[in-house]
């Protein structure tokens, strides 16, 4: 794709004085997302690029076959690259590739991202500043990769989904896309396309049924940022200071299909959108020592051993991330509602019964309805406090000597990674994992001259 020379990049920032003490300040910027980080582009990302050379180190994980001083004893596999031609890329890619995905280079206007804020600022007695800003991005042209062409149509998936009986012992049974049929690419006993001497009614009803999958990716995606952000501050003065900042946030995005068929995007609340983020760090002098509240006159020994020492920290909280279960079934007569009814644990999260967990009743050929994630369905929420304790020590002149204790998750609190979210799992709702590490320790000494 050609490199983009002609894309406009405004800085734009304005401030305004109310009054000696309130400050209003706002600014705008357009930042690009050049299409060779979007999709990284080179030409090894090409499919008939693609060879590649398997490195066996041991067939028995005792004893070594080949060595890093020769590790491709029979030599490096080349890519097809061109060599093949129009017949023999189009074999390669049908029996060896089967499934695509590839950039159109036709239509790729570069992404870019708007951003923009409105600050209101205050200085207060003892010290103290606070701010309260709207601050706004929006993303246009964004990557997204599940534009799917080799669908089967909306009819026949509706077709499909009234063709399963519940009564039956396979409910699916019926179906006329999952039906086998002999695989029309077999030549000779060798498949052409496709693998095995059978594939579906389905597989030979999408536009291009030599292919699993044909994907293209575009840049037409979207996505927004929007947030009040306030903060609270306290310059360093009698002996501590800190920093408070809280931001109320949706994030949004435009970049997949719910649907194959879907003329749209899905917008859907962002993965990576944490409603409320608390954020505080500070640092405290303890009041003991030359110089300090207490222990002025302290001898030399009693000085260095317990006067000069600070105390640090960092404390964040933030919302659980939004949580998506697929291609699922309500159970009968419950709804998005139902899902987090009950008080979450780890041994279950939310109400599993508001699914279908039946595995033979799930569908698997239908349009589907309901998002990919839920704004109010949420996982476990995050929590950490970091604590330091150090102290300076002059060695003379510009030398200076720094003792820590570090702390980090001081609390030692567990924090919870999300729960199964497979409706069919007997663990759907659990968690099993943890998110971050438990309390670590640290010392460390560090000499500045």
């Amino acid at each position: 794709m050609p490199l983009e020379k002609s894309e406009f990049s405004p800085r734009v920032g304005l401030a305004y004085s109310i009054n000696p003490k309130t400050v209003a300040r706002s600014g705008y910027g357009i930042f690009w997302i050049p299409n060779y980080v979007s999709f990284s582009l080179n030409p090894l990302n090409d499919m008939v690029n693609g060879g590649a050379t398997t490195y066996v180190g041991t067939v028995d994980g005792t004893h070594p076959v080949n060595t890093i001083a020769l590790p491709f004893p029979a030599g490096i596999s080349a890519p097809p690259g061109l060599s093949l031609g129009t017949a023999g890329t189009q074999q390669f890619l049908t029996q060896v590739v089967q499934s695509i995905t590839e950039v159109n280079p036709r239509n790729h206007p570069e992404g870019y991202v708007q951003q923009w804020n409105l600050d209101l600022q205050r200085d207060l007695p003892a010290g103290f500043f606070v701010s309260a800003a709207y601050v706004g991005s929006k993303g246009t042209h964004l990557p997204q990769y599940s534009q799917q062409i080799d669908q089967i149509s909306d009819a026949l998936l509706a077709q499909a989904a009234s063709q399963v009986d519940p009564s039956l012992p396979n409910p699916r049974q019926n179906v006329t896309l999952l039906q086998p049929v002999p695989n029309p690419f077999l030549i000779s006993g060798q498949p052409l396309a496709l693998t095995g001497p059978t594939t579906t009614v389905g597989q030979l009803l999408r536009p291009y049924p030599q292919f699993t999958s044909v994907q293209a990716t575009e840049t037409n995606g979207l996505g927004d940022y929007k947030a009040l952000q306030a903060r609270v501050e306290r310059r360093m003065a009698n002996g501590f200071t800190v920093q408070m900042a809280y931001a109320w946030s949706r994030a949004m995005t435009e970049t997949g299909y719910l649907n194959d068929s879907d003329a749209t995007l899905e917008r859907v609340i962002s993965p990576f959108d944490r409603a409320h983020t608390f954020v505080a760090s500070g640092l405290v002098e303890v009041p003991y020592g030359r110089g300090r509240h207490y222990g002025t006159n302290a001898s030399g020994t009693t000085n260095a051993l317990l006067g000069g020492w600070q105390v640090g920290y960092i404390f964040k909280a933030q919302s659980g991330a939004p949580l998506g279960f697929g291609n699922f079934l309500f159970a009968d007569g419950m709804g998005v509602g139902d899902i987090m009814a009950g008080e979450p644990s780890v041994d279950q999260w939310f109400n599993v019964n508001a699914f279908n967990r039946v595995s033979a009743q799930q569908l698997v050929s239908n349009v589907r309805t309901q998002p990919s994630r839920f704004e109010d369905v949420r996982g476990p929420g995050y929590a950490v406090l970091d604590l330091s304790l150090l102290k300076n020590v002059s060695l003379g002149g510009s030398r200076q000597l720094q003792f820590r204790v570090e702390a980090y998750n001081a609390l030692n609190r567990a924090n919870l990674q999300n729960p199964n979210t497979t409706t069919t799992s007997t663990a759907l709702g659990t968690i099993t994992a943890q998110n971050g590490l438990p309390r670590q320790l640290q010392l460390a000494v560090k000499v500045s001259f």
